[in-house]
Order: C-alpha cells, then structure tokens, then sequence
C-alpha cells in the first residue's frame, strides 16, 4: 500500500520483462512507480536520445541499513556520478521503496522542470526510458538487465 494518496490518475503501465512502470501528472511535479524482479537495486533512467550517455539517472535499492536512492547523470559509460557532486541540487523525492518477496518496488517524485543535469517532462513528448535492476543492492554493480524503451508521457 503505497503511503501517500496517488495525486492523478496514473499512465497505463508499460510491463515487460517482469517489469512494470508508469507515471502521472500532479501540477508542477511528475510522480513515477516501478517495480523489478530483483531484490538489488532498480533504477529509471530518462533521455530525449536512445543512450545511456545523458541519462537523468534515479536509482533505488532497499540495503541491511535501510532504503537508499540516488540521483545522478550519467556522464559516460559507466560513469554516473550523483548530481551533487556534479555541483547541482538533487530533487529527486522518494515517496516509497519497498521489498517484498524478491520483487522491489518504488515510488517517486520529481519536478516536471529542474535543473541542470534534470530531465524536462513535457506531457504527451516522447522520450527514451531506461529502465535497470540489478542482483545487487550496491550501486556501482553491473545491472543484470537494462532496457530502453520508447515512452510517452
């Protein structure tokens, strides 16, 4: 049971690969939920170009000292750093990341125009999601499966 009430009527859900994600609307902010059949970390990336080179990068992982999230860009291959360390505020806001029964589970929030390194949400755009999960709850391990997806918002 997610904690906060849904603010809009939620996108219908794109579910593939035991995957499932969709989004919604709520004024100047856009909420997303995703959940992955993993008990690592899961993580959703955004992009105008089919690459995970310029990803807006969120990622989310349930560990033995609690729930952990991270907002980054990804600057190159391999290479994502947290966007604080980039020199720019994070406005990533976790609302939800649970763990159950080997499936994870988020929900969040982010503003629909951020900053540097944030991605715009345009209703109706098309965009290039990423979507990751791993076996593992540390960040710099290697995703199991990563898919990009065409995606309208």
């Amino acid at each position: 049971m997610w904690l906060d009430p849904v603010p809009n009527v939620f996108a219908t859900p794109l579910a593939v690969d035991g995957m499932t994600f969709r989004h919604a609307f709520a004024g100047d902010s856009i909420e997303f939920e995703f959940e992955a059949p993993t008990s690592g970390w899961i993580a959703v990336g955004f992009n105008s170009r089919d690459d995970i080179v310029g990803a807006d990068l969120k990622m989310f992982a349930v560990t033995a000292a609690g729930p952990r999230s991270s907002d980054q860009f990804v600057v190159a291959a391999g290479r994502h750093p947290e966007k604080r360390t980039l020199g720019a505020q994070s406005r990533l806001e976790t609302l939800e990341l649970t763990e159950t029964r080997g499936r994870t589970r988020v929900r969040f929030r982010t503003p629909v125009r951020g900053g540097r390194y944030d991605f715009a949400f345009d209703a109706g755009r098309e965009i290039w999601l990423i979507l990751a999960w791993s076996v593992e709850d540390d960040f710099a391990h290697h995703s199991r499966v990563r898919r990009h997806f065409r995606y309208q918002l």
